[in-house]
C-alpha cells in the first residue's frame, strides 16, 4: 500500500464546484480527498497513477486533452511530468448526488462518478474543438461563480451541467481504457500532426523514422490518444477548417485544399458527420 496524504479543498454550500487552472510539478505525491475531482490535462504529458483498496495501482500516459475523474477516497499521484498543467475541477458529492436522475443519463457517467466502479483505466480524450469548447465552459463556470448578479447560482449550475453534458455523454472523441506509458517517440509524432496537419499522414515513413513497425505505431497512438492516427489528423484538419469558416473569406475549395484534403465535397461529408450541419450551412448561420 502506498503512503498518502489527505487533500482538503473548502467548498461553500452555495458554490459548491471550484476550478483552478494550476502547473504542476514534475511530480506529485500519493494523495487522497473526501470531494469529487475532474481533471482536464491542460498542457504537456506525464504519468497518472491510481491505487484501489487492495493495493492494486493502475498507471497511464496522459497528454493534453485527457479528461479523468478521481473519487473520494481513490488514492492517486502524477509522475513523469513535463510542462504539465490542468485544470482542476473539485466538485462536492452532495452537490452531485441533487442531479443524479439527469445525470444518470449521461453515457459515461457510470463509468467515471459512481462509488465502486470497476478498476480500469477510465480517460476521455477531448479533440482540439472539443477542447475549446469545454475550456469556454470552465471559464464561463469560473465567471458566474464570481458574480454578483442575483441570478449567479442559476447561471452557475447551468454551466456546470453544460460542462457535464459536453465531456461526459457521447460528444467525447477518444475513449480509453488501456494502460499506456509515455513514449517521447509517440509524443513526437503528435506534435508533428498538429503542427501540420495538412500534410498527407504517411505512417509507413513515420513508423520507420521511430523504429516502428505501422502496426506497432497505430496500436501505440490509439492507446495514448484513443483513436487512430488518420482519424486524429482528421479532427485536427476539421478544426482548422472550422476556424477558417468563421475567420476567413476562402472558398470552400480553397480551404480544402489548405487542409489537405481531396475535394471540398470529401470535406463536407466530414464536417457534416462532426458537426451537424454542411460547412456552407454553417458559414450562412454565422452571417445572420
Amino acid at each position: 500500500m502506498l503512503n498518502y496524504t489527505n487533500a482538503y479543498v473548502h467548498l461553500q454550500p452555495e458554490m459548491p464546484v471550484m476550478v483552478r487552472n494550476s502547473p504542476q510539478e514534475r511530480a506529485a505525491a500519493p494523495h487522497t480527498h473526501d470531494y469529487i475531482e475532474i481533471v482536464m490535462v491542460y498542457s504537456g504529458h506525464g504519468l497518472h497513477s491510481l491505487q484501489d483498496n487492495n493495493g492494486n495501482v493502475l498507471t497511464n500516459s496522459i497528454i493534453k486533452g485527457d479528461i479523468f475523474t478521481i473519487l473520494p477516497g481513490e488514492i492517486h499521484f502524477y509522475s513523469e511530468c513535463e510542462h504539465f498543467r490542468i485544470y482542476n475541477i473539485c466538485v462536492d458529492r452532495d452537490f452531485l448526488n441533487s442531479f443524479s436522475d439527469e445525470l444518470e443519463q449521461l453515457a459515461h457517467f457510470r463509468d467515471f462518478f459512481v462509488p465502486g466502479r470497476p478498476f480500469q483505466i477510465n480517460q476521455l480524450h477531448l479533440m482540439p474543438t472539443d477542447f475549446l469548447t469545454v475550456e469556454l465552459l470552465l471559464r464561463q463556470l469560473m465567471r458566474s461563480k464570481h458574480s454578483q448578479r442575483p441570478s449567479r447560482f442559476l447561471a452557475f449550475r447551468v454551466a456546470f451541467l453544460q460542462f457535464m453534458l459536453e465531456v461526459f455523454d457521447d460528444s467525447a472523441s477518444g475513449w480509453k481504457k488501456s494502460p499506456a506509458l509515455v513514449d517521447d517517440r509517440l509524443f513526437k509524432i503528435i506534435e508533428k500532426l498538429e503542427a501540420h496537419p495538412e500534410e498527407k499522414i504517411d505512417l509507413e515513413n513515420l513508423a520507420k523514422k521511430n523504429g516502428m513497425s505501422v502496426s506497432k505505431l497505430a496500436h501505440k497512438f490509439k492507446d495514448i490518444i484513443g483513436i487512430p492516427p488518420v482519424e486524429y489528423c482528421n479532427q485536427l484538419r476539421l478544426a482548422r477548417v472550422h476556424r477558417q469558416l468563421e475567420e476567413t473569406n476562402m472558398s470552400l475549395n480553397e480551404i480544402a485544399a489548405a487542409n489537405g484534403f481531396c475535394d471540398s465535397n470529401y470535406l463536407g461529408r466530414l464536417f457534416k458527420k462532426k458537426y451537424g450541419i454542411p460547412p456552407a450551412e454553417y458559414r450562412r448561420k454565422l452571417k445572420h
